[in-house]
């Protein structure tokens, strides 16, 4: 990887490491990653999926909120930097929790559908949903829509934003 490409991308000042040439890759949340992430302070949080084996570049940029260090280091491993118009995230670990992905999105303002470690595709026209465990579901639309069953043409809500149903474990349903 290009370091040089890697700073143009993220915005922020990127150093890699001499030795060692690979590092596991886990990240012990800050004050402020467990804030953003919405984790109780009181214990250190550690993310990443351990499986993740990464050439450890870090990040040294003053102007960067510091979210995470790696595991048992000093370095760097997972920051934030408001840009002009955008806001950039740096990890070394690419595979986080999708509880931490949600408050990346909530803190950038964009939509979310779920609030749960569901599977979720959506595209223009249609929104499939994959659940493990059995229960309620409350779906958030970006916009007035109607929902239909895209097998039956039934329609199952007009003109909803949200909508709501309840799921068996391991049920997948696509709406149109």
């Amino acid at each position: 990887t290009s370091l040089a490409a890697m700073r143009e991308l993220t915005g922020m000042n990127l150093q890699r490491a001499e030795k060692p040439d690979r590092v596991q890759a886990r990240i012990v949340l800050t004050e402020d990653g467990a804030r953003l992430g919405a984790y109780p302070a009181e214990r250190p949080h550690v993310i990443g999926h351990e499986h993740v084996w990464a050439q450890l570049v870090s990040v040294e940029d003053k102007e960067a909120v510091v979210l995470g260090t790696l595991e048992g280091r000093r370095e760097v491993a997972l920051a934030m930097k408001r840009m002009k118009s955008w806001t950039s995230v740096y990890t070394l670990n690419p595979v986080l929790p999708a509880a931490f992905l949600r408050a990346l999105v909530r803190h950038a303002g964009a939509h979310l559908y779920n609030d749960r470690d569901d599977t979720l595709y959506a595209s223009r026209s249609f929104l499939t949903l994959a659940v493990d465990a059995a229960g309620p579901r409350q779906i958030q639309l970006p916009r007035r829509c109607d929902v239909f069953d895209p097998f039956t043409g039934e329609r199952l809500g007009r003109g909803v934003k949200t909508f709501e149903r309840d799921f068996q474990a391991r049920e997948t349903v696509i709406w149109r």
